[in-house]
């Protein structure tokens, strides 16, 4: 029985096994993965639609894989399992730090915005400031956004402040929170604020550099180039520029080095131990807990 069992691990860790020569074949695709808040607001036919347009665009096959989870996400391409990712800052750093991976492109918003800020919002009239918060509830995207938990998390920690923080998926539905009584603040965009009449700028954040395209470190030669192409041409293709806006705003992709983000992967680092305590208990969490890599 022992044997067997053995036999089957053996067979079962060759059928995961994938063969970096055959990347880009019908049997072994490309797998780009798409971090939640990228497909959020995609329809079913917008996702084949940019799946068929990679394909189209790379000379390869190509397979876009939603991910609901950071974790898996990150392990994943640490795993090989997945090829390239538009992912979150703050994804990106931990898939550096744990597994190399390499920034190529960077997301572009409004007229080439390569960078945002953040804000700390409240509705109430009775909050006007951080220490107004001192054990209220603050709804956030989830623990591995910048702007929905990391920077509202160093302030808070530097001012002394602990709030409880609930999680929400999204930011839309962070604000649904605030205005159903469910939270006192909300950290979400800054943009997001400004939009809103109701809302109450408390604190601003940042800024912040935009979001990345990565690819996995050993990806086979070429194929990074070819996807960062396809990339670069989708807002000139008329649906595939609705995609994209659809996506998170996205108007465009810049090409983007690594060093972009060392410094903020250095202030969660250093900030990592408060901040981290913030998360709720029944969060599993990867963190940042060593200094940026750049070979």
């Amino acid at each position: 029985m022992k044997k067997i069992t053995a036999l089957f691990l053996v067979l079962f860790s060759f059928a995961c096994f994938r063969n970096e020569k055959t990347v880009g074949t019908k049997n072994n695709p490309i797998v780009v993965a798409l971090s939640a808040p990228y497909f959020q607001k995609l329809s079913d036919s917008d996702l084949s639609y940019f799946e068929a347009y990679l394909n189209s665009k790379v000379g390869l096959f190509v397979k876009v894989e939603p991910y609901r989870e950071p974790s898996n996400l990150i392990k994943d391409i640490g795993a090989g399992k997945a090829d390239a990712s538009l992912m979150t800052v703050n994804e990106y750093l931990i898939a550096r730090q744990d597994y190399k991976s390499v920034p190529v492109l960077r997301v572009l918003r409004g007229k080439r915005e390569n960078k945002y800020f953040a804000g700390i919002a409240a509705a109430d009239k009775s909050i006007n400031s951080l220490d107004d918060l001192k054990g209220k509830v603050i709804a956030s995207r989830d623990p591995y956004s910048i702007s929905g938990f990391v920077l509202p998390a160093i302030f808070f920690s530097k001012e002394k402040i602990k709030p409880k923080f609930i999680f929400t998926g999204s930011h839309e539905a962070a604000v649904k929170k605030l205005f159903d009584k469910e939270a006192q603040a909300v950290s979400i965009y800054e943009k997001m604020i400004k939009a809103d009449k109701r809302l109450k700028l408390l604190q601003i954040m940042g800024p912040v550099p935009n979001e990345p395209f990565v690819c996995r470190k050993g990806l086979k030669e070429g194929v990074c180039e070819r996807l960062k192409d396809a990339l670069l041409s989708m807002p000139a293709d008329k649906r595939s520029a609705q995609i994209l806006l659809s996506m998170a705003d996205i108007t465009g992709f810049e090409p983007v080095l690594p060093e972009v983000y060392a410094d903020l992967h250095e202030i969660i680092l250093y900030s990592g131990k408060d901040i981290y305590s913030l998360v709720p208990e029944s969060y599993k969490l990867s963190k940042i807990h060593e200094p940026y890599y750049f070979d």
